[in-house]
């Protein structure tokens, strides 16, 4: 907990606008057991950036540890279209020109908003 409390007293004030900050934050609230503190972090992060996929998922699992099994749910999906789309996106390769298909892409981006 003093470790936590030292980083983040260390950070710059813009450190705020930052996902990852947030989503830091939330993995030590979770470590300390405090799962509400770590929901609020994490819904922090994907203010900041709706689809920041750590944040998602650990949002997901901290859900799930404070019983809001629906709730769990909805930021599960929402994982795994990213994790769709991330996969698809780490197949573009501009030196080969290959691009997966564009639709599924498209699709995946519309399901997520």
């Amino acid at each position: 907990l003093e470790a936590s409390q030292a980083w983040n007293a260390s950070l710059p004030k813009d450190a705020e606008d930052h996902p990852d900050i947030w989503w830091i934050r939330g993995k030590f609230a979770m470590f300390n057991k405090d799962n509400a503190g770590a929901s609020r972090c994490f819904s922090e992060a994907i203010r900041l950036d709706p689809d920041h996929h750590a944040s998602v998922v650990a949002m997901a699992q901290a859900l799930a540890m404070n019983g809001a099994a629906q709730d769990s749910k909805r930021f599960q999906e929402r994982a795994e279209l990213l994790e769709r789309l991330l996969s698809q996106l780490d197949q573009v390769n501009p030196t080969t020109s290959y691009f997966p298909p564009v639709e599924q892409m498209a699709s995946l981006t519309h399901q997520l908003g």
